[in-house]
């Protein structure tokens, strides 16, 4: 099936479609998502893996270090933007959430490779100084450090970049239409 961005319901189906192909694919285009919080020093963006989108739901999930800065800015202010950039279809879908701060699943945790369990460590935390970056293999790795971050989408907005005609739209839960590009 070929995407059509001619149209809202179509420009919507194809975002959610690319999002949830994305969360099954590691090798997919818009597999690595940004999300931006509100940082103690302005705005702060990072990029994570998109494990789930669930368009039913209204939710897309990542996983990260429950001891990164990220955990705190997220617990003083839950209010997050996630941007997925799709390169193959051209489309750019920015998603404003709220993130309820969850434990990673436990039967993901236990299939997880000890190289992959490091991402989850302490000791050091994630942006400790380093004398050398393989000082960073000291990590022990910490179930309790494994979390999975649920961003409940409340705001959609899609850009496609065509050659002839740039098509932006919104979607929330009052507005659903066409916004300037």
């Amino acid at each position: 099936m070929t995407d059509s961005f001619e149209t809202l319901d179509g420009l919507h189906d194809a975002a959610w479609r690319r999002m949830e192909d994305a969360a099954r694919d590691r090798r997919g285009p818009a597999h690595l998502v940004t999300l931006a919080t509100a940082g103690q020093d302005g705005p702060d963006a990072r990029l994570l893996v998109l494990r789930r989108a669930d368009r039913i739901a209204g939710e897309v999930e990542v996983w990260t270090n429950g001891k990164s800065a990220k955990i705190g800015a997220l617990e003083e202010d839950p209010r997050a933007t996630v941007l997925i950039w799709d390169p193959d279809a051209q489309l750019q879908v920015r998603l404003g959430v709220h993130v309820d701060i969850l434990p990673g699943p436990a039967d993901v945790w236990e299939t997880l490779p000890i190289h992959a369990k490091r991402n989850y460590g302490v000791g050091p935390a994630p942006s400790d100084p380093l004398s050398t970056p393989e000082e960073a293999l000291s990590a022990t790795p910490s179930r309790d450090a494994f979390v999975k971050l649920v961003c409940r989408v409340h705001r959609m907005e899609c850009l496609h970049f065509d050659q002839d005609l740039h098509r932006r739209a919104l979607f929330t839960a009052d507005h659903r239409g066409w916004i300037t590009p």
